[in-house]
């Protein structure tokens, strides 16, 4: 499921940026405090992260903004049922763009 800003700023927590191998675009995997559950941004117009901190920040090109908290996190790409569903969906293989 994508998320969508249905809130002002929602936060994402145990997060990473991807980028689509087929088209470059980036994307957030991540909790949505929000909607309780972990959600896959839409396609990213900017990305900031201050490591000193563990905060940063997401636009998407829609225009949704995300506030990211904590450090990057792990995936396994083959192993997360919403990455799997994304890549199938997409017809694209996906790599982590921030490494944890």
């Amino acid at each position: 499921m994508e998320a969508q800003d249905l809130s002002h700023h929602p936060t994402i927590a145990s997060w990473n940026v991807f980028e689509t191998h087929n088209t470059q675009a980036r994307h957030i995997i991540g909790y949505s405090s929000h909607h309780k559950f972990d959600v896959i941004t839409q396609e990213l117009a900017f990305f900031e992260y201050n490591p000193k901190t563990k905060i940063g920040r997401a636009v998407t090109k829609t225009g949704s903004v995300y506030m990211l908290d904590g450090k990057p996190m792990r995936f396994n790409a083959k192993g997360n049922v919403l990455l799997s569903e994304f890549m199938a969906q997409n017809d694209c293989l996906i790599s982590f763009v921030s490494k944890s």
